[in-house]
């Protein structure tokens, strides 16, 4: 194990506003459902806006999910999805994903940042099932865009933050499952999967416990734990994924992220896994110290992923 902690395993339809970002980056933000919200039986939950000392962005509450697009000046082809952390309670807005959209801007890549519905606030008919539907349908639109966003369906991904990793992982794994009205697996599986300190299982033993409440509440049966646990679920047609999880992760075990590796090793899946010593839990875009760490594996991967060029 302690070489495990040592190691390095190199192995994005309703337009609602659209505005610029830091003067320069020209955004679109889009109602996943408009007024038309599946299995909404809760009308009365106002969305909120947490306030941090750090000030940024976390929002909580979310019956109405959106995708905000971030535009690059130089679209690539490649597109994201990003999907916040937030313990299936709230999204970490900013940290987690308007940050991290602006970086991959500036690398070519069109990103769209998912306010996912929350499960544990109990405004749907089927909590479990409502972020992994929001997420299909946000692969869904910006296919749906693809010509209009220089987009190229085939390199269209999906990236997760915590509990946003494990909704990441979950559009990876059942995508034949919950798929929406008239879609098909093809149309909302996510061509890769970037997960960063992800909860990947709901098993008791290494999950993350407050997660593992809000998506499934408590009393769950082992049986829908497993059936939420994304490498149970992996098979030889989950696409690739890059994993990152620091050591010293107290929030979020990384047994998690080396689950979900060996379980995609294991089919033949292709898979990085970066274990980086320091760090702790939801260090996102907005911590300097560490972004100089990953920023530049995740970046060399998408070079050898063929999803961004060569600088």
């Amino acid at each position: 194990m302690r070489r495990m902690l040592r190691m390095t395993t190199m192995v994005l339809f309703a337009v609602v506003t659209c505005s610029q970002v830091q003067a320069k980056t020209k955004t679109e933000k889009i109602s996943l459902w408009g007024n038309n919200v599946p299995g909404l039986i809760n009308t009365t939950i106002s969305e909120t806006t947490i306030p941090k000392p750090d000030s940024l962005l976390r929002i909580s509450n979310i019956t109405h999910p959106t995708l905000e697009i971030f535009f690059p000046k130089k679209p690539n082809g490649t597109a994201v999805i990003i999907c916040p952390g937030g313990g299936y309670g709230l999204v970490s807005y900013q940290s987690e994903g308007t940050m991290i959209a602006q970086w991959l801007n500036s690398l070519g890549i069109t990103c769209g940042v998912l306010k996912y519905r929350m499960p544990g606030i109990g405004a749907f008919e089927n909590n479990a099932t409502a972020p992994l539907m929001d997420a299909q349908r946000a692969i869904q639109i910006v296919r749906t865009n693809a010509k209009k966003w220089h987009v190229n369906p085939e390199k269209t991904g999906i990236m997760g933050f915590s509990a946003g990793g494990h909704l990441a992982a979950s559009a990876s794994t059942l995508y034949k499952n919950f798929t929406l009205p008239q879609a098909t697996p093809e149309s909302v599986r996510p061509s890769f999967s970037i997960l960063i300190y992800p909860v990947i299982s709901m098993e008791d033993d290494i999950t993350h416990k407050g997660s593992q409440k809000n998506l499934l509440s408590a009393g769950a049966t082992d049986e829908i734990k497993k059936a939420f646990s994304c490498d149970e679920q992996a098979d030889k047609n989950t696409p690739p994924a890059f994993l990152l999880h620091a050591a010293n992760d107290q929030a979020v075990p990384f047994e998690n992220s080396i689950r979900y590796f060996k379980a995609l090793t294991s089919k033949g899946v292709k898979a990085q896994l970066n274990l980086i010593p320091e760090g702790g839990h939801g260090f996102g875009g907005s911590t300097p110290e560490i972004v100089k760490i990953w920023y530049p594996l995740l970046e060399l991967w998408l070079q050898q992923q063929q999803l961004i060029s060569s600088k």
